[in-house]
């Protein structure tokens, strides 16, 4: 079963009901807090009307990201908007780097859905250095046509260069390298600026509720923090040592793991 069909069976099902509902605010409040969130409400609707989905179904995914800052969620979401990106399908993530700082970010998904998106996209070759480093190619260049250029692209990437310490390096080398120089060359080539398309060193996050405990249609975890709780918490000082904890677990979340192809 596929994520979107689990998450509307536990639509249906009631299983989150109360997760579902949209951000109301307070007329009589004009405050920042409420102005925030129902931005952050009225930029999932767009989401979700661009990707013709149930705007239910993009709220559960976002319930487990209330320790995600309110400007970071509002690039993430517009990034979807302005590209037509779907996070359920892995074409955008949110990661976060080893300092905690939270980043939206194209995967290779998305990267390889926006490339095949261009007209004049007329096909790509990757070609690998004959020197070996411990049986590594030591470079890899990639090789974008396009049909309206009369000569290709080519963006040469370095192993060592761009290599770091995830253990996808370690397990499968050449292709994290060709990955890598598919994105540079993709930006070159198609003017894809302002994307960020791989995280150097980010911090593992599992969220809450999963797509498999959502499907399964029993009642599913309340939230330790709502946005607006998050964001009063954040302005008032204090609420720094729930969001840590929320985010401390052993696990990989789904999202991450599309940074490994």
């Amino acid at each position: 079963m596929t994520i979107n069909a689990q998450l509307k069976e536990a639509i249906q099902s009631g299983a989150v009901k109360n997760l579902t509902k949209p951000i109301k605010t307070d007329t009589k409040d004009s405050g920042p807090i409420n102005k925030l969130c129902a931005l952050i409400s009225i930029e999932s609707e767009k989401l979700a009307a661009a990707l013709v989905m149930d705007p239910k179904i993009l709220q559960l995914w976002l319930s487990d990201y209330t320790t995600v800052p309110t400007k970071v969620m509002f690039a993430f979401l517009h990034l979807g908007i302005q590209y037509h990106l779907n996070p359920l399908n892995n074409e955008i993530a949110l990661t976060m780097y080893e300092d905690e700082q939270w980043q939206a970010m194209v995967t290779v998904d998305g990267l390889y859905k926006l490339i095949n998106r261009e007209p004049h996209f007329g096909g790509m070759t990757f070609t690998e250095s004959p020197e070996r480093k411990n049986d590594i190619p030591i470079w890899m260049e990639c090789t974008i046509y396009r049909k309206d250029r009369i000569n290709p692209l080519i963006i040469r990437e370095y192993f060592d260069e761009v290599k770091n310490q995830l253990s996808s390096w370690e397990k499968m080398p050449r292709r994290m390298l060709r990955h890598r120089t598919l994105q540079q060359c993709a930006r070159a080539a198609f003017g894809l600026t302002g994307l960020v398309t791989h995280v150097p060193k980010y911090r593992e996050f599992k969220p809450s509720i999963t797509a498999n405990e959502a499907g399964k249609g029993g009642l599913l975890p309340q939230m330790k923090l709502t946005r607006t709780e998050q964001l009063k918490g954040s302005l008032a000082g204090i609420g720094q040592s729930d969001s840590r904890s929320a985010l401390q677990s052993p696990k990989t979340n789904a999202l991450n793991k599309s940074l490994q192809p």
